[in-house]
């Protein structure tokens, strides 16, 4: 075994002080903020001064430009300016190396010249319980990585997202057409539908996601059993004390997909090995682990079939051909969608400023003990 028995001990009660300080899931992810790097720092001008920051501006008079940073060359800057702003605007831990397929934009106003949000799409999920009563069974893996997308990170800029439904804007970018083209183009698929999940599930009573119908639509609550990752310090710790006990070795190849996830899973793992012959021992620790799990919410699920009327059929591979829906397709190219947002923004930005409600200050991590944690 990897551990003896005083080795297993020792991490159980690492796991145990780690996960029983947090009561809820807010609670861990205030925790994960505490050690974010916040990009900038030691810089001259901060990227935060990038963020929108003209609140007399009506959403009726805005423009906006999409910068598609992984599909520019020489895009390095651009790249460091994405990382940067989300580190300093997004609520959840940020990932900030991800394999697999990725499309990223950052979404800019274009007469201020300012940032107003990050989107971050990329491979879907093996399994959703949501998607799969929606589409009535279980789609084949290959027919689900070449039909679906999914939608990671959809972060507005903050007040931008308080004060013009940011998010909204953001999710209904992620239905457009132009987001499929570029997806496709870049990776050979043809996608048939959109899924996201709400950030803090059932702690708020609503969404971004929500009102957005016929373009994006509630398909149900997520299943999940998985234990929130350490972060931190901790993790770097809990590597190299594995390395050491494995001969020089990680665990887990550093080329790993979702290698954080899998290093995890196998420390559980030999805990669990090493302390088979002290069940009382073993328990108390498979005990913390279940709370861990406690701490995730059930998210809201989302999906979006950008105007096709047989992206179900397609994504079970029962059919082959996308077919327009000539009463909505339109309604999913850019243009549209920006319109429609702007008729929600603007009643939404007239109704705070008469009630005296609108937020001026521009809101990031680097001054996060103003800053509303669900937001």
């Amino acid at each position: 075994m990897l551990l003896s028995v005083d080795d297993a001990r020792y991490v159980a009660k690492l796991f145990k002080d780690y996960y029983c300080q947090f009561e809820t899931i807010q609670d861990y992810q205030l925790e994960c903020l505490k050690d974010r790097e916040i990009l900038n720092t030691g810089r001259l001008f901060s990227d935060s001064d990038e963020i929108f920051d003209d609140f007399d501006m009506s959403p009726s008079d805005m423009e906006f430009k999409i910068h598609s940073v992984d599909t520019m060359r020489e895009n390095h800057a651009l790249d460091q300016k994405f990382s940067s702003l989300l580190e300093l605007t997004g609520s959840n831990n940020i990932e900030r190396s991800i394999p697999g397929r990725k499309l990223r934009w950052l979404v800019q106003e274009k007469n201020s010249g300012k940032y107003v949000g990050m989107i971050r799409m990329g491979s879907p999920t093996t399994f959703s319980k949501p998607r799969n009563d929606l589409l009535g069974q279980v789609p084949e893996l290959k027919h689900l990585n070449h039909r679906m997308v999914m939608g990671f990170n959809i972060v507005p800029t903050q007040p931008f997202g308080y004060n013009y439904l940011g998010g909204k804007l953001l999710s209904l970018l992620c239905c457009s057409h132009e987001m499929k083209r570029q997806f496709d183009e870049r990776y050979g698929t043809d996608l048939a539908y959109f899924e996201t999940t709400s950030l803090y599930g059932t702690s708020k009573d609503s969404s971004q996601y929500d009102g957005l119908k016929p373009y994006i639509r509630y398909i149900g609550l997520s299943i999940s059993d998985l234990v929130p990752l350490i972060q931190g310090e901790l993790y770097e710790f809990l590597c190299d004390y594995f390395k050491e006990r494995n001969n020089g070795e990680h665990v887990v190849p550093l080329t790993a997909s979702s290698r954080k996830r899998k290093m995890q899973t196998k420390w559980v793992a030999e805990v669990k090995k090493s302390l088979k012959e002290f069940p009382d021992e073993r328990r108390e620790f498979l005990d913390t682990i279940d709370y861990a799990k406690s701490l995730t919410e059930r998210k809201r699920t989302f999906s979006c079939n950008y105007g096709f009327k047989n992206s179900k059929e397609v994504i079970l591979g029962q059919e082959d051909t996308l077919i327009p829906n000539p009463e909505n397709y339109h309604k999913f190219e850019l243009d549209h969608l920006i319109n429609y947002w702007k008729k929600k923004a603007t009643k939404r930005y007239e109704k705070l400023k008469t009630e005296g409600r609108l937020r001026r200050s521009v809101e990031t991590w680097d001054n996060k003990e103003s800053i509303d944690m669900i937001r």
